[in-house]
């Protein structure tokens, strides 16, 4: 079992502050992975959901300090893409910002909409986002991003795991660390339903927010059985 320090209330910062099991360094990162690292935390497990109540969850480790916003939009898949989306927007990569709509199958493009009503602003940017959430799902992500092999998931890559429903779930791999043996680690952040903040979570049978990377990508993660054909990379 991945032992590790547990989270102290108000003690944690950041993602990158997370403490690691022992005999573990973190992978170097840059870019989006980068990013993800330097996000905040709230410094407890307390869920909450765009209402205001608490959700409660026994998996719950760690809190990211991003809003939800107030409309039951930002749930799994939306998380990943409010991530993506926000780095995009911090380093002002504007046109690279587009999600494609489950039902038209056409893209959502950030720079069309900021065209459109004449603003780049934030405010701009987050009902943008908003629009994304309602037109797109785990299905339309797993169907634009792009297939990882186990051996090259790094910081940033998304499980995007979908049933023949045509729904599922998203977790987004939020930090990762490696052993002198080159065994690799990794921590995966998710929102869910009803729309709540984005949360990190355990691993199913250990209890851990470490997960064991494995040659066949098998992991339970919040009951879901994930697996290598649901390793995802946004396309970059």
């Amino acid at each position: 079992m991945l032992m590790c320090c547990p989270v102290i209330a108000g003690a944690q910062q950041t993602i990158g502050d997370l403490p690691l099991p022992a005999g573990y360094t973190r992978v170097q990162c840059d870019g989006y992975g980068n990013f993800l690292r330097k996000i905040k935390l709230t410094g407890d497990k307390t869920v909450h959901a765009y209402d205001g109540r608490v959700i409660r969850h026994d998996n719950t480790y760690a809190v990211l300090d991003i809003d939800v916003g107030d409309k039951d939009l930002q749930q799994c898949a939306d998380a990943a893409m409010r991530l993506w989306a926000e780095y995009l927007y911090g380093i002002k990569a504007y046109n690279r910002i587009y999600f494609t709509a489950l039902g038209s199958g056409k893209p959502l493009r950030f720079s069309t909409w900021a065209q459109r009503h004449k603003s780049y602003s934030y405010a701009t940017f987050r009902k943008y986002l908003d629009n994304v959430f309602t037109y797109c799902n785990s299905t339309s992500m797993g169907r634009e991003m792009k297939p990882v092999a186990p051996k090259d998931l790094k910081v940033g890559d998304c499980l995007v795991y979908v049933n023949e429903r045509f729904y599922g779930h998203v977790v987004t791999i939020v930090d990762m660390a490696v052993n002198q043996k080159g065994e690799k680690i990794f921590m995966v952040a998710q929102s869910w339903m009803p729309a709540q903040q984005i949360h990190i979570v355990t691993d199913d049978a250990t209890g851990s927010p470490w997960f064991k990377m494995t040659d066949d990508g098998r992991y339970s993660i919040s009951g879901y059985p994930f697996g290598k054909e649901h390793l995802k990379r946004f396309q970059q």
